[in-house]
């Protein structure tokens, strides 16, 4: 009896620890998607403020450089960008008022 006790724990310790590893690995992908989203809306006010049109992230030699700058980072191309530029302005004006 004591051994199907001893078991019995065992198991929701080893369900504990896949569930903690799942909870991080949930946890690593919001991180990712949130930092390319600030990323692609960084490099939107930046090329809009220096006054860089924004099919410039359509270059292949600008494509090429993000690549080997970091290979993780997916560029967004300029109707992409756009978008996500409009939703950013969006929600920053539904929190303003």
């Amino acid at each position: 009896m004591m051994q199907n006790h001893s078991l019995d724990n065992l198991f929701k310790t080893l369900q504990l620890i896949a569930l903690q590893d799942d909870l991080q690995i949930i946890l690593t992908t919001l991180l990712v998607v949130l930092e390319q989203q600030n990323l692609n809306l960084a490099l939107a006010e930046a090329l809009h403020s220096a006054g860089v049109d924004l099919s410039f992230v359509d270059n292949p030699d600008v494509i090429q450089f993000f690549q080997y700058l970091r290979s993780s980072f997916k560029l967004l191309n300029e109707r992409e960008l756009e978008k996500a530029t409009i939703q950013a302005d969006y929600r920053k004006i539904i929190v303003v008022n």
